[in-house]
């Protein structure tokens, strides 16, 4: 996880699954800060799991380190009206764990969904045995040598700029002044 440690973006559901996390064989890097019984819960998710569980404050260089070096970005946030990190790491290959809100909905294809085409998964209900699950499907996507290359692919060389999007904006827009023009009034 690299952002601000804050309910809003799902610390909470992250810190209920960790321990999950570690059973399943994972690692765990949080980078970022919060308010103090955030950095103390951190804090003792770093001790309860030496070597498992790591924690840093963010930085924007070390941010892009750490997706290029994870397997998965876990962004369970509550709301997200856009959201960069998934974007972000999917460039690197790293697949997203995200809830189904706002920009995450519209830029993760759940692999479980579309294995072609997958470029991530959806937690399915905002709470921390969800997460769990998600987790849990995702290492066991992981191991599967044909779908964990596949998705990173699909991930990677998903097209995110703005090209299609203006295109959609641009139709919309003529269609718009066609119906608004004399006589359509």
């Amino acid at each position: 996880m690299a952002s601000r440690l804050a309910n809003q973006k799902g610390i909470d559901m992250i810190f209920e699954s960790a321990a999950e996390i570690v059973r399943l064989g994972g690692q765990l890097a949080i980078m970022g800060t919060g308010d103090a019984n955030t950095e103390a819960l951190r804090a003792a998710l770093v001790l309860a799991f030496p070597g498992k569980v790591a924690a840093h404050p963010f930085d924007e260089d070390a941010v892009r380190l750490l997706f290029a070096a994870a397997d998965f970005l876990l962004m369970p946030s509550r709301f997200e009206p856009c959201g960069l990190s998934q974007l972000i790491a999917q460039r690197y290959g790293t697949l997203p764990i995200v809830t189904l809100t706002g920009g995450l909905a519209d830029t993760v294809v759940d692999l479980r969904d579309d294995p072609v085409n997958g470029t991530g998964l959806i937690v399915r209900a905002i709470a921390g045995i969800s997460l769990s699950r998600a987790v849990a499907d995702a290492v066991k996507g992981y191991h599967d040598p044909l779908a964990f290359p596949l998705a990173r692919r699909a991930a990677m060389s998903k097209d995110s700029s703005w090209e299609v999007s203006l295109d959609v904006y641009e139709a919309l827009f003529r269609r718009l002044l066609r119906s608004e023009g004399p006589g359509n009034r």
